[in-house]
């Protein structure tokens, strides 16, 4: 699907795994230019290389951090510590098939003798989560990229719940 947002421009936040690579996936296969930003440089740099490689948009980089201001290093400290904290607000309880998901809940599974999906299975249940199962990191990226696109240029100012309808509310 063409969402009409190829040429515009987006900063992705923790794009190096889950969520946030996921969202980047999609807006790169929507031809969008995006500057990618993540906590740890390898999985940073993997992440844009493997969006590189099936998208053919590298992200940009820079090169030498002495050709950075400090507006611009307020602008990346504001956006790097706050934004996850603000996402992470916006999207718990909701629970996702996350790399670091995945090493929780195997260790858990470690301690208890039982498997990774027993755990997520008995997570589900004790917080009754109604989706009977964790989300999957592309739903929140795709719902970026079509919030991003021309389909959704009437919405504004919207918190939109994806927490597999754990919050039971319409507000």
């Amino acid at each position: 699907m063409d969402m009409g947002i190829r040429g515009r421009r987006a900063l992705v936040n923790g794009a190096s795994a889950g969520m946030g690579l996921a969202a980047a996936q999609f807006l790169a296969a929507e031809g969008v230019d995006m500057v990618l930003s993540a906590r740890g440089t390898d999985r940073l740099m993997q992440a844009a290389q493997q969006i590189s490689d099936s998208h053919g948009v590298p992200p940009p980089m820079t090169p030498d951090h002495r050709a950075i201001n400090m507006a611009q290093w307020q602008a990346s400290l504001d956006t790097g510590l706050m934004s996850p904290v603000q996402f992470i607000e916006a999207v718990l309880p909701g629970m996702f098939h996350t790399a670091a998901v995945h090493d929780q809940f195997t260790a858990t599974a470690a301690r208890n003798g039982t498997s990774y999906d027993a755990e997520v299975d008995q997570f589900v249940e004790v917080h009754q989560i109604p989706a009977k199962r964790f989300g999957d990191p592309r739903e929140v990226g795709s719902l970026v990229a079509w919030l991003c696109s021309e389909f959704a240029g009437y919405i504004t100012g919207q918190s939109i719940v994806v927490d597999g309808a754990t919050t039971r509310s319409t507000f």
